[in-house]
């Protein structure tokens, strides 16, 4: 099946990610502050895909399922309206402080 906004009941956002570590659960853009947070059995599926930073978009369909709709290198993704840019830079320094 190819994915369209009429299978989606509402986007809900994007998970941020570093060596396996969640930074971030955001909502997208377009979406109220009440949307759903994806299910922490998606967020564990998505958590080590082999990269070291990465971001998974995914969605809630009209019949209750979630899907992961794209997967994309964290360097080039940008950041959701919704999102406070300072927050987000400081946990990811904060992550990557971590590793060291």
């Amino acid at each position: 099946m190819i994915w369209s906004a009429a299978v989606a009941r509402r986007m809900s956002g994007e998970l941020s990610i570093l060596a396996g570590d969640l930074l971030n659960v955001c909502r997208n853009s377009n979406q109220p502050a009440s949307a759903a947070k994806p299910p922490e059995e998606l967020v564990l599926a998505c958590s080590n895909l082999g990269s070291p930073y990465y971001t998974v978009d995914f969605a809630e369909r009209a019949d209750g399922a979630w899907i992961v709709v794209e997967t994309g290198d964290g360097q080039v993704s940008g950041l959701a309206a919704a999102q406070d840019p300072v927050i987000y830079y400081q946990v990811l320094a904060d992550a990557l402080e971590r590793r060291d």
